[in-house]
């Protein structure tokens, strides 16, 4: 139900005598025909006359303004002043016409646009000198450097597989480092939602580390192990029991108590399956053939 008009016809606001006549906006909001001692008529919002915003159609303010001898500098200084504002009001406007009037003439002949740019910037270079010519090549090297970086970098881990790999872990390195309670939140969430994966993962590590242990190891010296490692280190593999050299070869170590290890949980989650040169057990005796 729309709220009823309150009427207005007959309030006096300044100069202004509200009439019986009102109309609507475009907006929805009401406006009010008044009528000015002066004898003008003016359209005024209804919330202007109840505040008392507008008292006069104009001619108060005009009156006022004619009673104000200003001297010829001081005129001038306003006018100015006025002019400038005008200017930073609508410089965004003006900065969109060039723009489109621009456009619109390079679309219509493009290589007289181009012919007309290298003219100007000929002159240009000309007489402003060899080091304006420097600094601009310099801003527009450092406008374009992170893009260009970016490219670059690009290029190289197309090229470079294992660069990208590289790359990868150490950006999800960081993201890990920086909100560990996030990364952990979202490594039980991803466990949640992929309940099979995680099952045929643990499978195939066990069924791994099944073909790893030969039949004469002693099976109780393996679990007493795992039971007295301390909380925040895990039990390592010394030569992992499927892993790679640094120069790609792979390696496969025994499931047996002499080649377990305590590690803390940070460095063996960095080791991953890797062996180093400066690990101990590295040397020829544990190089195989590339497959």
């Amino acid at each position: 139900m729309a709220h009823p008009i309150a009427i207005l016809s007959g309030l006096r606001s300044g100069r202004l005598l509200v009439t019986d006549v009102y109309r609507r906006t475009s907006k929805g909001r009401i406006e009010w025909l008044c009528r000015c001692d002066c004898g003008a008529e003016k359209w005024v919002l209804r919330i202007n006359l109840r505040n008392g915003t507008v008292t006069s159609c104009g001619c108060a303010n005009r009156e006022r303004i004619a009673t104000i001898k200003l001297d010829p500098a001081e005129k001038k200084r306003r006018r100015y002043q006025r002019t400038r504002r005008w200017i930073a009001d609508n410089k965004e406007r003006n900065n969109a016409t060039k723009r489109i009037s621009r456009a619109r003439r390079i679309a219509a002949d493009p290589e007289a646009a181009r012919e007309r740019w290298r003219i100007k910037e000929a002159k240009r270079r000309i007489t402003k000198g060899p080091e304006w010519v420097a600094e601009k090549q310099r801003k527009a090297y450092l406008r374009q450097r992170e893009k260009r970086l970016e490219y670059a970098r690009q290029q190289r881990l197309a090229v470079n597989p294992e660069m990208r790999r590289c790359l990868y872990r150490e950006s999800y390195k960081r993201r890990k480092e920086a909100n560990p309670l996030q990364w952990q939140e979202k490594r039980r969430q991803w466990r949640e939602n992929n309940r099979g994966l995680v099952r045929a993962r643990n499978t195939a590590r066990k069924a791994k580390i099944k073909i790893a242990t030969p039949p004469w190891v002693n099976l109780a010296e393996i679990a007493a192990i795992y039971q007295n490692c301390d909380d925040g280190y895990h039990v390592d593999h010394i030569v992992p029991i499927r892993g790679l050299t640094a120069e790609g070869y792979r390696v496969s170590g025994l499931h047996v108590p002499w080649n377990l290890q305590y590690l803390p949980e940070q460095e063996n989650l960095r080791k991953l399956t890797r062996i180093q040169p400066e690990d101990p057990v590295y040397g020829i005796n544990i190089r195989r053939p590339r497959i």
